[in-house]
């Protein structure tokens, strides 16, 4: 992905040396040109501070509960020409200590686990409600976890097999013909050799989405009959238990960009009920949003962050005219009395 490979370029410059004045502008006003280039900017940083980390055979100290600046090593000193460009810098590591929590490189410790279909040996990772964290892996792939999600990653000299045990993540595999990426859940596997994909568990269903590359989609077993499937980039796969025939469909970039905002930390609607924007924010939140009744099938159109249900409350309130009250259930949206 293009913003990817910009946001990789500007932190392996910046680490190297200070930025000139001008790069500092230049990268200040490609920050601000769109919400998905900070956070791209911060996986970069964290991928870049998880190589010097193993470089270094040291474990990486970044704690989320301190700002990422007061964790970097000392600067060398800069000329004075520089100070306007260090008081840039230093707001733009205010702004990622907000994303200190979900792009540091976790150390999961090594398992020995039986399942069924899964995974009898290799390093979990997982996330807690409301939490969202990049890792980057030993081969320069790079797992996001989503809200409530976990892991099992395990590889070996022939293959890389992730199996995905709850929850849904994003994988941007890194390319290696010769070592397939391979992405287990109950009795079907998603492959890829490099791409770009996400992968989500449902109860009675399993969604694969592709943001770029191809994969491959069919039985985890080789000889389970099933034939295999194969999507390209803006494309949508869907296998419910019982269903039969997965479903396939292409996808406009808008929609896939709304299905995938959560990578930066927000929820996209469009002409959703607010029903259904309730139980998506109840994914990232412990104060749920309640409805009043007559109320739930109303649309919301918009980007929201996805751990501030007061703000959304607020917002719809504001638009579609209702009532917003904090209580000690949740927040609560009801029409004006009287009306």
């Amino acid at each position: 992905m293009e913003i990817d490979r910009i946001a990789a370029d500007w932190a392996a410059r910046e680490d190297l040396r200070p930025l000139h004045q001008d790069e500092e502008q230049e990268l200040e006003t490609w920050l601000q040109q769109d919400a998905r280039h900070l956070g791209a900017y911060g996986r970069a940083k964290a991928i870049l501070l998880r190589t010097q980390a193993v470089q270094a055979d040291r474990p990486m100290a970044l704690d989320p509960s301190l700002p990422l600046a007061a964790q970097e090593a000392p600067l060398p000193a800069v000329p004075d020409d520089y100070a306007a460009a260090s008081a840039r810098m230093a707001r733009r590591r205010l702004l990622l200590s907000g994303l200190a929590a979900s792009v540091v490189a976790v150390a999961g410790g090594s398992v020995w686990l039986r399942g069924r279909g899964g995974l009898e040996a290799g390093q979990l990772y997982r996330t807690a409600h409301g939490e969202i964290r990049t890792i980057p892996l030993e081969d320069g792939s790079v797992l996001t976890l989503n809200t409530a999600s976990a892991v099992r990653v395990a590889f070996r000299p022939e293959a890389r097999d992730v199996e995905l045990i709850e929850g849904e993540a994003f994988f941007k595999v890194a390319k290696d013909r010769a070592r397939p990426f391979t992405v287990r859940n109950a009795d079907r596997a998603v492959r890829a050799v490099g791409t770009a994909f996400s992968v989500r568990a449902f109860d009675d269903a399993v969604q694969v989405l592709v943001q770029e590359g191809r994969i491959r989609f069919g039985p985890s077993r080789p000889d389970a009959g099933a034939q295999a499937l194969y999507a390209d980039a803006n494309m949508e796969i869907v296998d419910r238990l019982g269903q039969g025939k997965p479903l396939v469909r292409t996808m406009s970039p808008s929609d896939l960009a709304q299905s995938l905002a959560w990578l930066d930390a927000t929820l996209s609607f469009n002409e959703t009920s607010l029903q259904q924007a309730a139980l998506e924010f109840r994914r990232y939140s412990s104060t749920p949003i309640l409805l009043a009744p007559g109320i739930d099938h109303m649309s919301i159109t918009g980007r929201f962050s996805s751990n501030d249900p007061v703000g959304f409350a607020e917002a719809v309130a504001q638009v579609l005219d209702l009532k917003v009250e904090r209580t000690a259930q949740g927040i609560k949206l009801s029409p004006h009395e009287g009306r």
